[in-house]
């Protein structure tokens, strides 16, 4: 945050692999991000920092694209474009970090003049289908109670839902703390199959944007 702070907001690229937390930055200015939480105070902080037109292309949490309040990505859409985002399975920063977290990696651009008008579908969730969760996972989609069928919520952002061939892995049952319930994408291919399959899903993003 010290280094963002520094910057001045005539750069062309603003790369990062940001902290995620649910906390947030003591931010005593009046911006409309001062109280996102960290990871998406910084990607709206290199937003405002880089050129009209300039690139940002952050490591984020999935809960930036996936969270039910959407007020971080109405600040987003109304500063830059969302050019594409490529969601990465449990375990990509074991090795690394230690931590089996589910990150995306977001790619914006930002506009010439703040935009206002108009809802993108990558602001709203949906529900993500069966194709997308493994297949030895998908009996646990269904709950009954009272003896009726309930099948299990699967929220994840519309983008994605659009796009299962940038999630990285087959979706899996997850159990959290105080039974909460989420479905994760695992890869369950070898370290050289995953680096082929974030190739190709890169290669999917636009061509000829900067």
């Amino acid at each position: 945050t010290t280094m963002i702070s520094t910057l001045r907001n005539d750069r062309d690229v603003a790369i990062g692999n940001l902290a995620f937390g649910d906390i947030k930055v003591a931010d005593p200015r009046k911006v409309g991000y001062a109280s996102f939480s960290i990871h998406n105070w910084a990607i709206a902080k290199c937003i405002d920092l880089v050129r009209p037109g300039g690139i940002v292309a952050m490591i984020t949490s999935r809960h930036t694209l996936d969270s039910r309040t959407d007020t971080h990505r109405l600040w987003f859409n109304s500063q830059a474009e969302l050019l594409g985002a490529v969601r990465l399975p449990q375990g990509a920063f074991k090795r690394h970090a230690g931590t089996d977290v589910v990150a995306d990696i977001l790619f914006f651009r930002k506009r010439e003049r703040p935009q206002h008008e108009g809802r993108p579908h990558w602001l709203e969730l949906d529900q993500a289908p069966e194709s997308m969760v493994r297949t030895d996972m998908r009996p646990y989609m269904t709950v009954y109670g009272h003896g009726q069928p309930r099948e299990v919520a699967r929220p994840m952002n519309k983008y994605f839902v659009g796009k299962p061939g940038l999630v990285l892995g087959k979706l899996v049952r997850v159990s959290g703390q105080y039974g909460a319930t989420s479905w994760l994408p695992e890869f369950d291919g070898t370290p050289a199959q995953f680096e082929e399959a974030l190739s190709h899903a890169l290669d999917a993003m636009p061509q000829g944007i900067y």
